[in-house]
């Protein structure tokens, strides 16, 4: 009998060393992350307050599926016409997650193309055009940023626009672009009064087109913005306009409206987009030295300040805009993280004012800006729920067989 409560002893006092070598600290990322789908949401934060390996693992999670990622694209000059872009996720810097190359000569004779700009970034989609060497015909690349599948749309025909370097062109998407039910607009304005407009869906077999032809000078497009709310493209224009086009009667229309205090600066200065379904312009106030946020009020035609976004904040590039809903590492609400020259800078919405110039995430503040185009886009993760919404099997078959030629 004492020989066996001899052996229950030794054995307690292996088990007890066995445990002590473990510890909930030392569970494996992938299990937590498996514990942490089983809890409710008021959890989460006890979830965190386990220990630093959990409140690790939940920043990891949570900056990496919602944190906006960072795309560089290169459009390197060579006989290749290569293009290649990289996409870094908020954690990890160092390497890009993912790098792709393109190669605008498997779509077009680079013997007979210009340039090549990305217009227009939505939804994980560079849209690219490419002007003919005669300069009456731009072409339409369009690939989506996670798996490098890619689409081209029917030559645009316009005026030539060679001789008119005051020449003012414009690209939108009303959603995402691999969608069928997405609308592409196009726009070049010649010599301040020739507006051809251009509108193409999926399934056309070429562009509709209509010219305006103004007596008088028209107000050019103010920058590179455009807006699509329910059913209506929007975008500003030189001379206090706000044009807007309807997609379904094409009625090309231009308002007055009142500019805001001290907002008479160049297009870098300003940023035209839409937040819940309303038209939003930011700029900067040169006189007290800091970014407003307005929103625009049809009823007044007034830009009426904007002092809080709630939970979100804003992510702000030259090319992109993106709205992140919740307050985790260190990423602040009610602040507009706006990148720019090499440098992000962190505003308070509530006032304005310049906080930082630093982000606080992590090692973006250190990476190199030299790309040809950069922009915050939306993480992979929120990126493949929308399209998976808003693709149809038509359009993922149109860009699988896209994808193999």
């Amino acid at each position: 009998m004492k020989r066996c409560n001899q052996d229950e002893e030794k054995q307690k006092i292996v088990c007890k060393k066995q445990c002590s070598t473990k510890s909930w600290a030392d569970l494996d990322l992938d299990l937590l992350g498996e514990v942490k789908k089983k809890l409710y949401w008021g959890d989460h934060a006890r979830f965190s307050v386990v220990c630093k390996t959990w409140l690790a693992a939940e920043h990891e999670k949570r900056a990496g599926d919602v944190l906006p990622w960072w795309l560089m694209m290169y459009h390197e000059d060579s006989e290749d016409w290569m293009i290649t872009y990289h996409l870094y996720q908020p954690l990890n810097l160092d390497q890009p997650e993912i790098t792709r190359s393109i190669n605008l000569n498997d779509f077009f004779d680079s013997s007979t193309v210009h340039e090549a700009t990305p217009l227009v970034y939505f939804d994980g989609c560079l849209c690219l055009s490419m002007y003919h060497i005669d300069f009456t015909r731009t072409h339409f690349l369009i690939v989506s940023i996670l798996d490098n599948s890619s689409f081209t749309l029917p030559q645009f025909h316009h005026p030539n626009v060679r001789p008119d370097w005051n020449m003012n062109r414009l690209i939108a998407v009303s959603t995402c672009p691999a969608s069928s039910d997405c609308v592409f607009l196009a726009i070049f304005v010649v010599n301040s009064s020739q507006w051809t407009v251009g509108i193409f869906r999926h399934g056309d077999a070429h562009w509709t087109t209509t010219q305006f032809d103004f007596q008088q000078p028209l107000f050019c497009p103010r920058g590179r913005d455009v807006v699509f709310i329910r059913g209506l493209f929007y975008f500003l224009c030189h001379g206090r306009r706000l044009a807007s086009y309807d997609i379904a009667s094409g009625d090309l229309n231009l308002n007055s409206y009142s500019m805001p205090a001290n907002c008479e600066g160049g297009e870098h200065n300003m940023r035209f987009f839409a937040l819940d379904g309303e038209l939003m312009l930011m700029y900067y106030d040169p006189k007290v030295r800091r970014n407003v946020l307005t929103t625009y009020d049809s009823s007044s035609k007034l830009w009426v300040p904007l002092k809080c976004l709630g939970d979100r904040s804003l992510f702000i590039s030259r090319y992109s805009v993106y709205v992140d809903y919740m307050n985790y590492y260190r990423a602040s609400p009610n602040k507009i993280y706006y990148q720019q020259h090499g440098t992000c800078y962190v505003y308070n919405v509530e006032n304005g004012l310049l906080e930082s110039t630093s982000s606080g995430l992590k090692n973006w503040d250190g990476l190199d800006y030299g790309a040809s185009f950069s922009m915050w886009v939306e993480p992979p993760a929120l990126l493949s729920k929308k399209i998976k919404v808003n693709i149809t099997e038509y359009d993922i078959g149109m860009i699988e067989r896209s994808s193999a030629n």
